[in-house]
């Protein structure tokens, strides 16, 4: 299930026709914040100033881990 989390997200980052629409993107979310990984450019932004209490850091860290072992070779986005 991880890894289809992270081909989907793979896809929202690459395709441009994903990225385009980004404008119209809604959220029930009090703030969200979504970045072209490949150029860094902010696609979209709600509230990104706004603090609030931390949430979801667990997932964001196992995220993150999972693509720096996807660079590294250690996985691959096709393993189970």
């Amino acid at each position: 299930m991880l890894v289809s989390a992270f081909v989907l997200a793979s896809v929202f980052a690459t395709n441009t026709s994903v990225c385009e629409a980004a404008t119209d993107f809604k959220t029930v979310g009090k703030s969200a914040y979504m970045v072209d990984y490949a150029t860094g450019t902010v696609l979209y932004a709600r509230n990104e100033n706004e603090r609030l209490p931390i949430a979801s850091m667990v997932k964001i860290m196992t995220s993150l881990l999972t693509l720096e072992a996807v660079e590294r070779g250690d996985i691959s986005l096709d393993d189970d």
